[in-house]
């Protein structure tokens, strides 16, 4: 957790004093009510992580924090490098990223059978390298990420690394929503609405290193990996969603 501030009376505040400060911190620490704190409306069976970046403590939203708090979940996403500038931190509804230090460690998950999310608008693209929307790939893992050819695809490890590439060319400053899993038998990538798939038999292999799930970057372990022929994504993120089986195609849908 953060800490802000802490203060200890030698005697019990009256209502009227406690209220004093809150409005205080309110005011200091840029704390936004939201009167009820729901899950968005998303499927929730299997659901693990769901990171939003409107909501993105359990309490309301902050510009300041550097925990990404898990919705449904007690592993919470960590921020690494970024600096809370127009260019590298929080918005109202998003999270912006740099391309250039910034990523999002969301922690270790792994099934034999998984799916994972991403809303994600990317700023600047470049071109003849791979850019990771989110990814956990150590010689096993899933991945979803922009080619070096201008296209959006996943990236599963069944026997080996398998793939499914868009048909369309990546737009940046486009919004688009992204899912990819894999139930054993077919693996499928949905890109805004389309969904393209394949059938293989296996499981998703488990990442080397512990490797977890990151966000603008591939890693290795706990530590960004960043390659030769990689680059970071200076994107807006919206939404992150992991669950621990492969959802239906009206789950997909919903």
């Amino acid at each position: 957790m953060e800490v802000y501030s802490v203060r200890i009376y030698d005697r019990c505040l009256t209502k009227e004093e406690v209220k004093q400060n809150y409005e205080n911190d309110k005011k200091r620490f840029n704390i936004q009510e939201i009167p009820e704190i729901k899950t968005p409306d998303y499927v929730t069976d299997g659901l693990v992580s769901l990171l939003d970046a409107e909501k993105n403590t359990k309490y309301g939203h902050s510009k300041r924090t550097s925990i990404w708090q898990n919705l449904v979940g007690t592993t919470n996403a960590s921020l690494k490098n970024v600096n809370n500038t127009l260019a590298s931190g929080w918005t109202e509804n998003s999270l912006v990223l740099d391309g250039k230090d910034d990523w999002v460690n969301v922690g270790y998950y792994h099934k034999s059978n998984m799916t994972i999310e991403i809303v994600a608008e990317p700023l600047s693209i470049v071109d003849d390298k791979t850019q990771y929307f989110i990814a956990n790939v150590e010689s096993g893992g899933i991945g979803i990420y922009k080619n070096r050819k201008r296209k959006n695809s996943n990236e599963i490890y069944v026997s080996g690394y398998k793939y499914i590439v868009s048909e369309n060319e990546i737009i940046k400053n486009k919004l688009y929503s992204m899912s990819t899993g894999f139930n054993g038998t077919e693996m499928y990538f949905m890109e805004n609405g389309t969904k393209y798939k394949a059938n293989y038999t296996g499981n998703i292999g488990e990442p080397a290193s512990s490797t977890v799930f990151a966000v603008a970057v591939d890693p290795n372990g706990t530590t960004d990996a960043t390659g030769s022929t990689e680059e970071r994504f200076n994107m807006k993120v919206y939404s992150v969603r992991i669950y621990n089986r492969c959802l239906t195609e009206d789950e997909i849908n919903h």
